[in-house]
């Protein structure tokens, strides 16, 4: 099963990989909705304007607004069980959550650049990236990182263990760190259009996609070559 998000709180499901999608009812279609993520079939979450976070603990039957705290645009979610989970958005905001999102705590992130996407290994171990090339690291606390080359917007992070990780942003930016993101060097995307999203199964297969229908594949994790996404 999956699920995507969008304009007015809509969310889709598939059951099917995705040959077939079916409308849920997010409850009051005001928001638009930026990243939406699932711990299991039945408990997931989704963020959007306004500092609008939804969860839903039957797997999209029925969602129930959760307090956020913000008036903030709210860009992605991320959980590493059904208790703790984190939220990144403008203006550095940073929510973190020990109850499945009863509450919601600020953590500082000394930036004030949108953040666009978080990840998260494990409790101790997690990135954020967003616009100026910003790239955060939380231990126990947040740190700015690094990064190498000229810096970018950044929508998109995904790491594969501790160490390896990529980021993806606008005019074709792909970054790699294999060192926790202390440090991260450039790789050719062959394109200049904006990716906004990364995922891979391994240290050396992966996608990354974008505007104009741009699907980037990688089969070793530094070369990448497009797909047809037509």
């Amino acid at each position: 099963r999956s699920w995507v998000v969008g304009d007015h709180e809509r969310i889709y499901n598939t059951t099917d990989g995705g040959n077939n999608w079916t409308q849920q009812n997010s409850g009051t279609f005001l928001n638009d909705l930026h990243s939406v993520h699932f711990t299991d079939f039945n408990n997931g979450w989704a963020v959007g304007n306004n500092g609008t976070i939804l969860k839903t603990n039957d797997g999209g039957e029925n969602w129930n607004l959760q307090t956020s705290g913000t008036q903030r645009t709210l860009y992605s979610v991320n959980f590493t069980s059904d208790a703790t989970g984190w939220v990144v958005g403008d203006n550095g905001t940073i929510l973190k959550t020990s109850d499945g999102g009863i509450n919601w705590e600020s953590e500082s992130s000394e930036t004030n650049h949108n953040l666009k996407s978080v990840f998260f290994r494990n409790t101790m171990s997690g990135w954020t990236v967003g616009t100026g090339g910003i790239i955060l690291n939380r231990g126990t606390d947040w740190n700015i990182q690094t990064i190498g080359g000229n810096a970018q917007n950044l929508i998109s992070v995904y790491f594969t263990d501790a160490n390896t990780g990529w980021a993806v942003g606008n005019v074709g930016t792909i970054l790699k760190t294999i060192n926790g993101g202390t440090s991260w060097n450039s790789q050719n995307s062959g394109t200049e259009n904006l990716l906004t999203s990364i995922c891979l199964i391994n240290d050396v297969t992966g996608w990354t996609a974008g505007n104009n229908g741009t699907i980037l594949k990688t089969n070793d994790g530094t070369n990448w070559y497009q797909l047809e996404s037509g």
